[in-house]
């Protein structure tokens, strides 16, 4: 993570790079809504905030 904290901190002010960067955010989070719509058929709003987490179901706890 050390790595990537640098890179952005080098393009912090830099206002093509923080363009590009909420771009590929917006476009990242109508591609979850699109899916989330497609498999559930629920509508989620791409401007709110998504709080995502992910954990693996063991076997022996289904």
């Amino acid at each position: 993570m050390s790595l990537l904290n640098l890179l952005l901190q080098l393009f912090a002010d830099d206002a093509d790079f923080q363009a590009e960067w909420e771009s590929a955010k917006m476009a990242d989070k109508q591609r979850l809504a699109q899916f989330i719509f497609q498999v559930t058929g629920v509508s989620i709003d791409p401007n709110s905030l998504f709080d995502l987490q992910f954990k693996r179901i063991h076997e022996y706890k289904r």
